[in-house]
C-alpha cells in the first residue's frame, strides 16, 4: 500500500539572496501538507522517528547520484538512522533505502548503548576523505551507556561510510569521546541536539573536521568550571573503510564552560558557520546555555590559519527577562550587505521564546550585545529552530522569509518586507502556512526542524518547505478521520500548490519495506512446480533466490535483474542451479532489492 507523507525539513541554509528584485509572493498560497497516512506497526520506521532530519541535495547527493536524500533518526532498537531517497528528478515520492541495524542486546538483556540511546541529530560528511560521504549519528549519552570494554555498540558518533549505490554498511565505525579526550569516561556525552555537530573544513586545509559539543551540563567546583566542552576533531590516521580511524583534538573550546566567574559556565549545544564579520572566512557560531540557573550566550570562534583557532568575545544574551536556549538552538542563515547575518531562536524559563537577529559585527573580539535584536517574541516551542529562505518565489527575490515551526500548532513564516531596517520587528509581517489543528485531530506530535530546500524538489516551478514530525502517539486526520501514519518523520508543503482550499491533507507517497510485496508460494506444500508471487512499488533490481534449510542457496530464479514498478510471478520447478530435482523438504525464498529483503517458507512433498 501507498504512503503519504507530509515533509517538512527544519535546517539551516546557506542562501545569498538578492534583494527587492520582484514583487512579493502571496504567503497565503502555500498549498495543504502533503503527509502520509494510514498507519501500518510493522514498518521499518516507528513512531519515535524523526526527531530532526537532514537534507541532502542533489547533485552529488549522499551516494554521489543526482537525487535528493533524507536522513532521519530512530529512537527505537538502540537507536537507529535511515536514509530515505527521491524516487525522481521530477516528483515528491521517496522511498527509504537504507536503515542501519538494529542493536543487540547485552547479556544482561539491555539494548545497547543503554537508555539514552535516543538520537536527537544526525549530519553527513566526508571526514576521511576519500570522496565518500559519511552519515554521522551522535549515540548514547549517560556514563552507564557504555563501558571501555564495550566494543560493540558504545556511545560516541557513530559513522556509515557509503560503500555503493545507498548502501552505507552494517557496521558502523564509532568516534569515542574516552579516546579523543580521557576526561569524558566518568561524565555524560553526546545525544546532541540539532545542529550540535557539523562537518565541513573549518580552517581551509583541504581536510574536513568534525565539530561537536560534549552537551555535558556537569559542573566542577574544584576546579570551578562545566565539564561541557566543544571540540574541533580531525583524523590522524587510518580510515573508516579499514575500521582503524583514529582521531585526535585539533583544538579543544572551554572557553563558555568558565565564563561566569566561579559559579557556573556556559555548555556548548549548537553550531553553525557564519561570515560574521565580512572578511570572508567562516567563523563558528556557537550557541550556549548556563549548567545551573537560566542563562544563555553567543560564542565565537575562527580560524586564522591551519590547525589555528582564535576564540570571540562569549555574548551573555540573558537580558530583559530572556534567559536560555532550554536545550539548543537551531539556527537560519542569510547573506545582508557583504555579511552573513545569522537568526536563531530562544527559549525562555516562561515559555515564551524569541526570534532574534545577530548583525554587524565588525570582529568576534568585540561583539556584543548591541550586535543582538529580537523581531519576534511568542510561544515557537523548546526544541525548535528556524530556516531562512524565499520559497514564495520561483526566481529572484523581494527580500526573505524566516520559517519557524510554533511547538504543536503550526508553522510560521516571518517575511521581511523588503525595506527598512532588517533589526526592526516592524519591517516583518507574520502568516501561519500550516496549522496542525486543522491537520490533527488529537495532536500527538511535535514540529522540531524545519529545511527549505535550495531548489524546486520536482521542477514544477514551486518550491518547498519541508519540516519534520515526530508523532508520539496514534492519530486522525480531522477531516475524515484517516489514521495518521506513525512512521512519518516529515511532510511537505509547496507554494502556489492549486489544491489548496479544496482538501484538507493530500497524499505524500514514501515507500518503506512494507509496500514490498511477497506472497505465499502456491500449491504449498507442492511437488513438482510452484508459483512465487511478489510485486514492487518502483523500479529495482530484483533478486529471486532459493535456500535450503541450512541456508544454502539451491537455485537463482531471478539474478539482479531490472523490474519496473507492478506485480510479479515466478515459477520454480523443484530443480537446483544444475538442474537437478532436489529432495523433499523445507526450502526458502527469498526477495531481495536494494539493502532489503523479504523471506518465506514452503515445503516440496513428493
Amino acid at each position: 500500500m501507498k504512503r503519504v507523507v507530509t515533509l517538512f525539513f527544519l535546517i539551516s541554509i546557506f542562501a545569498s539572496l538578492n534583494l527587492f528584485s520582484q514583487q512579493d509572493g502571496n504567503n497565503n498560497l502555500f498549498g495543504v501538507p502533503k503527509i502520509s497516512l494510514g498507519r501500518n506497526a510493522t514498518d521499518t520506521l516507528l513512531a519515535v522517528a524523526g526527531r530532526s532530519i537532514e537534507f541532502v541535495p542533489g547533485p552529488k547527493s549522499l551516494d554521489g547520484d543526482d537525487l535528493a536524500d533524507i536522513i532521519v533518526p530512530d529512537y527505537n532498537d538502540g537507536g537507529r538512522v535511515h536514509v530515505f531517497e527521491q524516487v525522481s528528478k521530477n516528483s515528491l515520492e521517496f522511498k527509504l533505502v537504507w536503515s542501519s541495524p538494529k542493536k543487540k542486546p547485552r547479556a544482561n538483556g539491555a539494548i545497547s548503548p543503554g537508555p539514552s540511546s535516543t538520537p536527537r541529530m544526525v549530519t553527513y560528511g566526508d571526514l576521511d576523505g576519500n570522496g565518500k560521504n559519511e552519515v554521522l549519528m551522535p549515540l548514547g549519552y549517560a556514563v552507564t551507556d557504555t563501558v571501555l570494554s564495550d566494543t560493540t555498540w558504545p556511545r560516541g558518533v557513530h559513522v556509515y561510510e557509503c560503500i555503493g549505490d545507498n548502501n552505507y554498511g552494517t557496521a558502523p565505525f564509532i568516534i569515542r569521546p574516552e579516546q579523543f579526550d580521557p576526561t569524558t569516561v566518568n561524565i555524560p556525552f553526546g545525544r546532541m541536539e540539532k545542529p550540535g555537530m557539523i562537518a565541513a573544513d573549518i580552517d581551509n586545509d583541504g581536510k574536513q573536521e568534525l565539530v561537536c559539543g560534549s552537551f555535558t551540563f556537569v559542573f566542577d567546583k574544584d576546579i570551578k568550571k562545566n565539564a561541557g566542552k566543544a571540540y574541533i576533531l580531525r583524523l590522524k590516521s587510518g580510515s573508516f573503510a579499514a575500521k582503524n580511524a583514529v582521531f585526535e583534538v585539533e583544538y579543544l573550546y572551554d572557553a563558555m564552560a568558565k565564563a561566569i566567574g566561579d559559579t557556573d559556565g556556559y555548555v556548548p549545544t549548537g553550531f553553525t558557520l557564519a561570515d560574521v564579520d565580512g572578511d570572508g572566512k567562516n567563523e563558528i557560531v556557537i550557541a550556549g546555555r548556563t549548567n545551573i540557573g537560566y542563562g544563555a550566550s553567543i560564542g565565537f570562534l575562527k580560524a586564522t590559519a591551519p590547525d589555528t583557532y582564535t576564540p570571540g568575545n562569549i555574548v551573555n544574551i540573558t537580558v530583559n527577562n530572556l534567559n536560555v536556549f532550554r536545550v539548543t538552538s537551531v539556527f537560519g542563515k542569510m547573506k545582508y550587505e557583504g555579511k552573513d547575518v545569522v537568526f536563531f531562536n530562544t527559549d525562555e524559563a516562561s515559555g515564551d521564546n524569541r526570534i532574534m537577529l545577530m548583525q554587524d559585527i565588525v570582529d568576534i573580539a568585540l561583539a556584543g550585545i548591541n550586535n543582538f535584536n529580537v523581531i519576534k517574541k511568542g510561544q515557537f516551542g523548546s526544541f525548535t529552530g528556524t530556516a531562512v529562505g524565499d520559497q514564495d518565489h520561483g526566481t529572484g527575490s523581494d527580500g526573505f522569509d524566516i520559517y519557524f515551526p510554533k511547538g504543536v500548532t503550526g508553522i510560521y513564516d516571518l517575511e521581511y518586507k523588503g525595506s527598512g531596517n532588517i533589526a526592526d520587528s516592524a519591517n516583518y509581517t507574520l502568516t501561519q502556512i500550516f496549522d496542525a489543528k486543522k491537520v490533527f485531530k488529537n495532536g500527538n506530535g511535535g514540529l522540531y526542524h524545519i529545511i527549505v530546500p535550495p531548489s524546486d524538489l520536482n521542477n514544477n516551478g514551486r518550491k518547498e518547505i519541508i519540516a519534520n514530525f515526530q508523532i508520539y502517539g496514534p492519530d486522525t486526520v480531522v477531516n475524515g478521520n484517516i489514521p495518521v501514519r506513525a512512521t512519518s518523520p516529515f511532510f511537505i508543503i509547496e507554494w502556489g500548490d492549486t489544491t489548496m482550499g479544496t482538501v484538507s491533507v493530500q497524499p505524500l507517497t514514501i515507500y518503506t519495506t512494507e509496500d514490498y510485496k511477497l506472497e505465499q508460494n502456491y500449491p504449498n506444500p507442492f511437488n513438482p512446480s510452484t508459483t512465487i508471487r511478489f510485486s514492487i512499488p518502483t523500479p529495482e533490481n530484483i533478486s529471486l533466490i532459493i535456500y535450503d534449510i541450512n541456508g544454502k542457496e539451491v537455485k537463482r530464479i531471478i539474478d539482479n535483474q531490472k523490474y519496473e514498478k507492478g506485480a510479479y510471478e515466478a515459477i520454480w520447478d523443484g530443480r537446483n542451479q544444475y538442474g537437478n530435482t532436489v529432495a523433499s523438504g523445507v526450502y526458502f525464498y527469498k526477495l531481495k532489492w536494494g539493502n532489503f529483503e523479504k523471506s518465506m517458507k514452503m515445503t516440496l512433498l513428493k
